[in-house]
């Protein structure tokens, strides 16, 4: 499915100070992780007030990404006439990501990621978003956990009971901004990486019962995805019986 964004500016009067911004760090920042809004779909607009998500889950099962759909403000300010020039083109984001613990059937496992595939723990992200100054806000969307990482994780740990995996992303996006580049301030999001949340299996397929359907972007990431089995396979979100 592909996601569509809006963008948006917030007005404002004219200005009388010169434009200034702390172009180096700081002109911009992540608000928040934006969650789909409640009639459903995957479409996000910038918007101050729209429902969002303080932590993230996703399941082991994902073969996608996890990805953060940020709301971003500008920090940058415009004379009057100048809003084009001080517009910052968002190009991608840059994560680092640490694993702060492993649990398996609540039991404390040892950390190590030295052997952890190349480009799953630091690595950037592209995307593209203008932002424009004065408050201007914009939604962006970038990979924050890569389906490498999850698939790791998975191997070593989606068989051994009750697994869960504690991490925590230190996402900045940039951009460039009248040809220099800006990135914005680091942006912490922590997620629960699991082989037993997200997915309720109800048994043989189709469903009788009123299905969940999950996340409208991802099933496997932020909800509840109701599943079924058949043919030894899992399906999800599950038939329901007409």
């Amino acid at each position: 499915m592909r996601t569509r964004f809006v963008t948006a500016a917030i007005a404002v009067g004219a200005l009388t100070l010169a434009a200034c911004a702390d172009d180096s760090g700081g002109g911009l920042f992540i608000r928040q992780n934006l969650a789909p809004p409640a009639n459903g779909g995957c479409t996000f607009t910038p918007d101050l007030t729209a429902p969002y998500f303080a932590r993230g889950v996703i399941s082991m099962l994902s073969q996608q990404p996890y990805v953060l759909t940020p709301l971003i403000e500008s920090r940058i300010t415009a004379l009057e006439g100048q809003e084009s020039q001080r517009t910052v083109l968002v190009r991608g984001a840059r994560v680092d990501v640490r694993i702060e613990s492993i649990t398996v059937n609540n039991q404390s496992v040892t950390v190590d990621t030295s052997d952890f595939p190349e480009g799953t723990l630091k690595f950037t992200s592209l995307f593209s978003a203008p932002v424009a100054p004065n408050g201007g806000l914009s939604v962006g969307d970038f990979d924050l956990l890569t389906s490498g990482l999850i698939a790791t994780l998975r191997d070593r740990y989606g068989s051994q009971g009750s697994a869960r995996v504690q991490v925590v992303a230190e996402a900045r996006v940039f951009g460039d901004l009248g040809g220099d580049e800006i990135e914005s301030d680091s942006f912490s999001y922590p997620v629960t990486v699991c082989n037993d949340c997200i997915v309720n299996n109800l048994g043989a397929c189709p469903s009788t019962v009123e299905v969940r359907t999950g996340n409208p972007c991802n099933p496997f990431q932020d909800g509840v995805v109701d599943c079924c089995t058949s043919g030894g396979s899992l399906l999800c979100p599950a038939p329901s019986a007409e």
